[in-house]
């Protein structure tokens, strides 16, 4: 048995392990209690239960009239506001965002999900939105307990105490004021798990990266061609920045994707980049959201063929995506063919742009003739990503 400040502070610990967040509040809805807790610089500062686990509540509050009675309803938020006063008025002093981990969360997201046919698999990371919430409470509040077991995305054997974690959450956000909440996949029992196997403070040190190199593992590329598709990717967006204008973020995301790009051919050569996408899609990568990880997926997915498109995952882009996604698949790719041959002929590579033209200078020791053919064949994707023409020339290493 745990108490509800041990349960607290491992739920932060698997926060702090699978966002990129210093600071957050971190609510774990359970069946019988529920635990809320500050992190301050990726520690728990403060962590307490509370009496309003989803079953908990339901059998307290709801359990005598189905659908529940609206004094019924009353009495549960009048419960919360006794017990999470103060820490309510806490929250809304100190907004922060608010991860939420637990079962019941992850069920009322997936109903929001298929209510607006979101198209991304993962739920980790998920922003749900409170005025979602609120629409799915109204809903939930005025059927019965089978009606509900029929809601897509609600699973039937939560039907009987789903409402109640919703209505829990839903008071909870709007007494303190904040709009949405993310979805954590990971809940206490990873945090436990990386408290048994991690050391002091039992960290890991860069979130994002951690879960890159960890998928590349489950899924081993050759590295000595990864390494040098890193390198050249690497140098080609430093040296296309006058044109495409990227900073930190668009060069992190282009590093995960070319530790990635192969990881589809453990399922098999011949459409491996199609399988990579699937794989990136599908997996827990804490740190990125869900349009990075979309991006990521798509980076994958074209990094050999094809024009990219973010059509498939259009509602988790923003508006200018496709230029990020088209400009940033021209490094990978072109870092990819310029090691065709898997030889790292290719040693090094720089540009040199004008208003109709870029060359790019390969630095190579002998005649790199399959990476220039393979370089020249993406003429057409460059020109429609960067508006300008590609040549090519080779100079000494």
């Amino acid at each position: 048995m745990l108490s509800g400040e041990v349960e607290a502070a491992q739920g932060v610990l698997a926060v702090a392990n699978s966002f990129a967040l210093s600071d957050a509040w971190v609510i774990d809805l359970g069946g019988g209690s529920m635990q809320v807790s500050q992190m301050r610089d990726r520690s728990c500062v403060f962590g307490s239960a509370y009496p309003f686990g989803a079953i908990r509540a339901s059998e307290q509050f709801l359990g005598e009239s189905d659908p529940p009675r609206p004094q019924d309803i009353e009495a549960l938020r009048d419960a919360v506001d006794r017990d999470l006063g103060s820490l309510l008025l806490r929250m809304r002093a100190e907004p922060l965002p608010v991860i939420v981990m637990g079962g019941t969360v992850r069920n009322l997201a997936r109903a929001i999900q298929r209510a607006e046919g979101y198209p991304w698999p993962q739920m980790h990371g998920y922003c749900l939105d409170g005025r979602a919430l609120e629409m799915l409470v109204a809903r939930l509040r005025s059927l019965s307990v089978g009606e509900r077991a029929g809601v897509a995305g609600i699973n039937p054997y939560r039907a009987d105490s789903v409402l109640a974690g919703a209505l829990v959450l839903q008071h909870v956000l709007s007494q303190a004021g904040l709009s949405s909440l993310t979805v954590s996949g990971y809940g206490m029992r990873e945090g436990a798990l990386m408290q048994e196997f991690l050391p002091a403070p039992h960290l890991i040190e860069d979130v994002r990266a951690f879960h890159v190199s960890n998928l590349a593992w489950c899924y081993p590329q050759p590295e000595d061609h990864t390494r040098r598709v890193i390198d050249l990717s690497r140098q080609l967006f430093d040296a296309l920045t006058p044109l495409h204008g990227y900073g930190g973020p668009e060069a992190e995301l282009l590093a995960a994707a070319t530790v990635l790009h192969d990881v589809g051919k453990i399922v098999g050569h011949r459409g491996h980049a199609k399988h990579g996408e699937y794989l990136v899609a599908g997996a827990t990568l804490g740190g990125f959201d869900h349009r990075e990880q979309a991006l990521l997926a798509l980076l994958v997915r074209f990094h050999d063929a094809g024009y990219p498109s973010g059509s498939s995952y259009r509602s988790v882009l923003r508006d200018g995506d496709h230029r990020v996604l088209a400009q940033l698949t021209v490094c990978l790719r072109l870092a990819e063919c310029l090691d065709r041959s898997l030889t790292g002929r290719v040693k090094g590579v720089g540009a040199v742009i004008d208003d109709e033209e870029v060359t790019l200078q390969l630095r190579a020791d002998s005649e790199p003739w399959v990476e220039l053919w393979e370089t020249r064949r993406q003429a057409p994707l460059f020109l429609s990503a960067y508006e300008r023409r590609l040549a090519l020339v080779v100079a000494p290493a």
